[in-house]
């Protein structure tokens, strides 16, 4: 039997780099898994439903399906009226990328191995800009308590005008806040807020970077000033907005965490998606995909041995999760344990013997054993 050196499987289990952005962009957050193709199909009629945070459906949305059922250029779909999008495709494994101006993207991964119909819903997370609630019910972030008199309340009417979907009217009191209290976060925050909900990213992300300037721990400013960055695809400079969000305690670390190894993705940056998924998962431990997440990212940095690690804790934590069994197949092979590999290999096959994965792996089986 001929031993593979760590370095030919490695490169055996590199994506090639000319799939397209959408498809490298789907299987670059699935964590990488390898599928092959069985030799038999029947056809499963894929629907989907994407709604809003408020259960409200999403018309628009550019779905994007791939997967080892599908050859040459992925299969593309978008929502109507009620959000809904199909798919008639052969049995196997698939990946969907929905997206749509204004909203986080998403991916979902889909195992449909048997005929009929997949059901998949879906809920888009907003990037509309955040305020918290103040007690009286204004949307003031915590530490906008600076204007007083007059000005607290031409504030507190251009919030009202904002939640109304008034952003005409929010946008002329904001500004004239901004000219008459130019040392205050508050004007130049919810400036931000209604450039943000107008399309205007880069004007918003000036005014976020006021509202910083002013009061350096103001989180939502700095989270919203993340979001913007992202509009505008300025990947770093979004990533150190989160870390500074982060920073101020008023925001939810592991969601922002999540946002910035994601904006590494399509970027194919490892060693960045590996730094963010590390800190989101010493927030919350135990999560089994953010583990397999987590070790196919060192697992494509080079970093086996961190990749092990990771991935032997994602099998702990959910001993079903077949990817990332094979994942860590792959990574014992990296590091010359062939016994360790075929163990892994056959958890695939024995949890999921009709799959494609499950081919794949026992073709390694057959061929280590």
């Amino acid at each position: 039997m001929r031993h593979h050196s760590p370095t030919e499987l490695h490169r055996a289990t590199c994506r090639p780099r000319s799939i397209g952005w959408c498809a490298a962009l789907v299987l670059l957050i699935l964590c990488f898994s390898i599928i092959t193709t069985s030799a038999w199909a029947v056809s499963v009629r894929i629907k989907g439903k994407v709604v809003d945070g408020d259960g409200n459906p999403v018309m628009d949305v550019a779905v994007t399906l791939t997967g080892n059922r599908i050859k040459g250029k992925p299969l593309t779909d978008s929502t109507g009226k009620k959000g809904l999008f199909t798919f008639i495709v052969d049995t196997g494994s698939f990946e969907i990328l929905l997206e749509k101006e204004g909203y986080i993207p998403q991916i979902i991964k889909l195992d449909a191995r048997e005929s009929g119909i997949k059901q998949v819903n879906i809920v888009l997370e907003s990037l509309e800009p955040v305020a918290l609630p103040a007690a009286d019910g204004t949307a003031l972030p915590v530490g906008l308590e600076g204007l007083a008199g007059e000005d607290a309340g031409q504030l507190k009417k251009g919030v009202k005008a904002l939640d109304n979907g008034d952003t005409e009217g929010a946008l002329a009191i904001f500004e004239a806040l901004a000219q008459s209290a130019p040392d205050k976060a508050e004007p130049h925050f919810y400036l931000g807020m209604t450039k943000a909900e107008m399309g205007n990213h880069e004007q918003a992300a000036a005014c976020f970077r006021q509202a910083v300037e002013i009061n350096p721990g103001l989180g939502q400013a700095q989270f919203n000033l993340a979001r913007s960055l992202v509009e505008l695809e300025d990947h770093d400079g979004a990533a150190a907005a989160f870390d500074q969000a982060v920073a101020s305690g008023a925001m939810d670390g592991a969601h922002c965490y999540q946002l910035a190894a994601n904006i590494y993705i399509n970027r194919n940056d490892y060693a960045r998606i590996a730094h963010y998924l590390e800190k989101y998962c010493q927030l919350k431990p135990g999560e089994a995909e953010m583990l397999f997440r987590l070790g196919s990212a060192y697992f494509n940095e080079g970093e086996i041995d961190k990749a092990v690690t990771s991935l032997e804790s994602a099998v702990a934590a959910d001993p079903g999760m077949v990817g990332a069994h094979y994942q860590l197949g792959l990574a014992y092979l990296n590091q010359g344990m062939t016994e360790q590999a075929v163990n892994s290999f056959k958890a695939v096959v024995e949890k999921a013997p009709d799959s494609p994965l499950a081919a794949e792996a026992g073709n390694w089986v057959t061929t280590l054993q």
